[in-house]
């Protein structure tokens, strides 16, 4: 009597082994479409459609199209490891041998995949420094007023970040340069000097963060740092209101505007410069590709200047930023006290808020960041709201607030 094989998880549960997922097949399967005794793919499918089936599918298409398919990267861009055909690669992914077999094709094509994520970022990095772009000469005295002003020196690494932010404006092509360094070692004070280069050519200046809180924090200090050099600042973000947003827009496009700081908003649609010469955009693994070159389009080969606080490895940051040239700040200003970043559990909220009070018993003050304003239905996440209104019962003999501005 003919018997048929079978395959199936076997998990050990309730203190016996059970399996309710089984795979059977006839013992008259030929043997060109057998799978049983060989390492078989399994696929994302919905309930109506067998694996089987699929793997019918692909065993088909393999025997009928197989000798059509034809490798796209020549030989010579082949490394060791990755040095098998296509044909190869698909085969032992679908069908393989042995599972050396299928790790050595999944290496090749995830290869294959890097190497056109290089070969699209340098051809991106190469358009980017065909450009050309008017300059108007500029004697850096905005940038020196500010300076001048402040009751602190640069530090090595922000005037060496300066020079060659200076050294690209002196360049027909437009500037794409990315600032990294750690939070406190001053790539914003930094922006402002460069974004003074370019309000003293009579250009405008856009200035993107990724929340409406930092943007109008940006704003504020724009204000007081560039006081001395008369700049025009303006705050754009998604909570401005219709007639004065026409008031801003209207502004903006006339030219009244030297630096505008915002959100998102800074590249919808009806947000026109008059002559938009630098943008700068505020954490910028926050913001994908297609929205920078939004921001960019509003002017004519605009400068780039991006900043990020995150630690990018080199190999990371030519992957990620290769269409960038990097400035590191690594020297933290004179005085500038480390950043103590602790982690609490679940749970240990108690914890954290006896710290609180001590520390603001001890005079100092403290806030708390929540990922929701209000709260939702959709997500079970702590809210700014709700938790502002359990916080002042537990520290009612504190002073507490709670910032009115949402972020977008």
């Amino acid at each position: 009597m003919q018997k048929s094989g079978s395959t199936g998880s076997f998990p050990y549960r309730f203190g016996e082994i059970q399996s309710s997922a089984f795979e059977f097949e006839a013992a008259d399967t030929p043997d060109n479409l057998s799978a049983f005794g060989t390492l078989v793919p399994i696929y994302p499918a919905g309930a109506d459609i067998r694996q089987g089936t699929i793997r019918k599918a692909v065993l088909y298409a393999f025997r009928e199209y197989s000798t059509e398919i034809e490798d796209e990267i020549p030989p010579v861009y082949a490394t060791e490891g990755t040095s098998v055909s296509k044909r190869e690669q698909l085969q032992d992914l679908h069908s393989p041998q042995t599972l050396a077999d299928a790790k050595r094709a999944r290496r090749s094509l995830a290869w294959e995949e890097f190497f056109y994520l290089q070969l699209t970022i340098a051809r991106r990095a190469l358009n980017l420094r065909a450009g050309r772009r008017k300059r108007t000469k500029t004697s850096g005295s905005l940038a020196r007023r500010v300076i001048e002003a402040l009751p602190f020196e640069l530090t090595p690494d922000q005037k060496t970040t300066l020079k060659e932010i200076r050294e690209d404006l002196n360049t027909p092509r437009p500037m794409a340069r990315l600032i990294q360094g750690d939070v406190g070692s001053g790539k914003t004070l930094t922006a402002f000097l460069a974004a003074c280069e370019n309000i003293e050519a009579e250009e405008q200046v856009a200035f993107m963060a990724p929340t409406e809180l930092l943007a109008r924090q940006h704003a504020e200090n724009a204000a007081r740092l560039l006081k001395p050099a008369e700049v025009r600042i303006a705050l754009l973000t998604g909570s401005v209101q219709s007639q004065a947003r026409g008031e801003l827009l209207s502004r903006l496009e006339s030219g009244e505007i030297d630096l505008v700081i915002g959100t998102h908003a800074l590249f919808s649609e009806g947000v026109r410069f008059n002559r938009l010469g630098l943008a700068i955009i505020d954490e910028q693994q926050r913001f994908g590709v297609l929205q920078r070159v939004a921001l960019a389009k509003k002017g004519e080969e605009p400068d780039m200047l991006v900043m990020t606080a995150t630690p990018i490895p080199r190999t990371l940051a030519m992957t990620v930023f290769g269409d960038l040239d990097v400035s590191t700040i690594r020297t933290m200003p004179p005085g500038r006290k480390p950043v103590i970043t602790h982690l609490a559990r679940m749970g240990r909220e108690e914890k954290v808020y006896n710290w609180i009070r001590k520390e603001v018993q001890a005079g100092r003050q403290a806030y708390c960041v929540y990922p929701l304003i209000s709260e939702s239905s959709k997500m079970e996440l702590k809210d700014a709201e709700g938790m502002f209104e359990a916080l002042k019962k537990r520290f009612s003999d504190f002073r507490l607030g709670l910032d009115p501005f949402p972020s977008g």
